[in-house]
């Protein structure tokens, strides 16, 4: 395994550990009297990757489990995740066979045409 990708592990490892830390520390303000953290806040750490380490919080600490609408954001940010992962995986699969059968490729998603064509423009001609 090259250094960046065990930085990237080493780094989403740490994102989810804090993720996991402020939840369990929002559990036990009411009981401190200490002030909650926001869900905005919660939100924001999950979908910046700590998604797992909120998940596993909310069902091990029992915290915002009963919260319907915490949940589904909750839900809905991990799909958008998995699609997310899914596209980038399925790219980089569409691209080592693009290398190994010696095609070229224009880049993903930028609207440039390919090396050697002319950009169209879809609204006829300035």
């Amino acid at each position: 395994m090259s250094s960046s990708a065990s930085m990237v592990i080493i780094a989403m490892l740490v994102l989810n550990l804090f993720t996991f830390v402020v939840f369990a520390y929002d559990k036990g303000c009411p009981g401190r009297g200490a002030r909650r953290i926001s869900e905005r806040t919660l939100f924001l750490l999950m979908s910046l990757g700590g998604s797992p380490g909120g998940w596993l919080a909310m069902l091990s600490l029992h915290h915002k489990n009963r919260k319907t609408s915490f949940r589904s954001v909750a839900l809905l940010i991990v799909v958008v995740q998995d699609r997310r992962v899914g596209w980038c995986r399925a790219r980089m699969v569409a691209d080592w066979f693009a290398s190994v059968a010696g095609a070229e490729r224009a880049p993903a998603c930028t609207g440039y045409p390919r090396h050697g064509q002319r950009k169209r423009n879809p609204f006829g001609s300035w």
